[in-house]
């Protein structure tokens, strides 16, 4: 599953970031977007290596590295929240959005909860470092918030892509997430064939992220949240 989510990343952000210069992509808005893909790369390729090192029986390894995957943690909670609110800003700049395009409420409180949610779910992880079955659960589900963003831009540019115009952006991120989470949904399935039941971790993470998915859609649809967004970042 671990290799699923790299190769989504990869995909999904290969013709705006990682293979940026062989598409006719815009150029990146700013240095913290740019800052904020590398350092989410690195939190990508850190948990494939942790994965790896946990499989293979190299704990002590394993938690060492770990030490500094929750500072890098840290800090990627620190550039959600940045980035989302730096994106926010230049949207409210524009006189019209281009269709299909969400509000920048709606981008602002998605970056700003996952970004928390993220940093929360990877607090408990270590804090049940030494519960196996638990950590490595909410450490993938965690991994999978922050990935949904690639499987976004699969969905833009795939058959589904002109359903953003039918639909209008609030019920084609609702029908995004809901395909992506087919990812949660295979979890389940794994623990009931492994186990005979879904972990509790697995169904507690899992609905707390289905949660982070749907409430920036309401909030982005809230007069009121827009108000704020807009005193929080101008």
């Amino acid at each position: 599953m671990t290799a699923v989510l790299v190769v989504c990343v990869f995909a999904g952000f290969a013709p705006t970031f990682f293979l940026r210069p062989f598409f006719d992509a815009a150029p990146l808005p700013s240095v913290l977007v740019i800052v904020h893909g590398v350092v989410y790369s690195v939190w990508m390729l850190l948990f494939a290596v942790q994965v790896s090192l946990a499989e293979t029986g190299s704990i002590r390894l394993h938690r060492r590295i770990g030490l500094g995957g929750g500072a890098l943690a840290a800090l990627m909670l620190v550039l959600g929240i940045a980035t989302g609110a730096e994106i926010a800003q230049r949207m409210t700049a524009l006189d019209e959005l281009p269709p299909g395009i969400p509000p920048a409420g709606f981008i602002f409180w998605l970056s700003v909860i996952t970004a928390i949610v993220f940093a929360a779910m990877i607090a408990t992880a270590i804090r049940f470092r030494h519960q196996p079955q638990v950590h490595k659960r909410l450490m993938l589900i965690a991994t999978f918030l922050i990935s949904v963003a690639a499987f976004d831009r699969l969905f833009r540019y795939s058959v589904f892509g002109p359903l953003m115009l039918t639909l209008g952006w609030a019920p084609w991120y609702l029908l995004m997430f809901a395909v992506a989470d087919l990812f949660l949904v295979a979890l389940a399935a794994h623990d009931w064939v492994k186990q005979g039941r879904i972990h509790a971790a697995t169904a507690w993470a899992s609905l707390v992220v289905i949660g982070a998915q749907a409430l920036p859609v309401l909030l982005g649809l809230s007069a009121t949240f827009d108000s704020l967004m807009h005193w929080l970042v101008l």
